[in-house]
C-alpha cells in the first residue's frame, strides 16, 4: 500500500509550522480529528464517571463507545478488556507497583534492550524490594533479540 504523505500531513496542524519534531512519544503530534474530538469532549461531556447527571452519562457513553471501538480494532474479546489512563508511563508504573506487592526478594523480571524506558524504569524501581532485573541483549546489526541470551 502506498501512502500519500503530503495528504496525511495535512491532518496534523503541528506539522505546518516548519518545525522538525524529534520527540516522537505517543500523542506528541495529533491529527485535527483528535484535537476536535478532545475539544468537543471538554466542552460538552467533561464530567466525573458514574454520576446520575446528563454530562456524566454522556461522558460514560463516550468512554464506552471508545472502549468498544478499541476492542474491535484490537480484536479483543470484550470492551471490558480495554482500559484508558493518563499515559503509558503512568499506567506501567501503576501496574508495576501492583505486581511488585506480590513479588519477593529474588524474584526476577526480564526486560530487553529494545524496550522503551516506560517498559524498563517501572520494573527497575522494584530492585529496592530485592527483585532482580535481568536484561535480554539484542543483535545490534539487525535489532533482533539475542535468543541465546534470552535462554540464559
Amino acid at each position: 500500500m502506498k501512502y500519500n504523505i503530503t495528504e496525511i500531513r495535512k491532518h496534523f496542524p503541528s506539522l505546518h509550522n516548519g518545525a522538525i519534531f524529534f520527540d516522537n512519544p505517543a500523542g506528541t503530534q495529533v491529527s485535527q480529528q483528535v484535537i476536535d474530538a478532545v475539544a468537543n469532549y471538554y466542552t460538552t461531556a467533561n464530567a466525573n464517571s458514574g454520576g446520575a447527571f446528563a454530562t456524566s452519562q454522556k461522558s460514560d457513553a463516550i468512554i464506552a463507545d471508545a472502549r468498544a471501538a478499541f476492542a474491535d480494532f484490537l480484536n479483543a474479546p470484550s470492551a471490558d478488556e480495554i482500559i484508558f489512563g493518563p499515559n503509558m508511563t503512568t499506567l506501567t508504573f501503576n501496574f508495576s507497583r501492583a505486581v511488585g506487592r506480590l513479588l519477593d526478594e529474588g524474584d526476577e523480571i526480564i526486560v530487553t534492550r529494545l524496550d522503551h524506558d516506560v517498559n524498563i524504569a517501572p520494573w527497575l524501581a522494584l530492585e529496592e524490594r530485592g527483585v532482580t532485573i535481568k536484561w535480554v541483549d539484542i543483535h545490534t546489526d539487525d535489532c533482533t533479540f539475542d535468543l541465546a541470551d534470552f535462554e540464559k
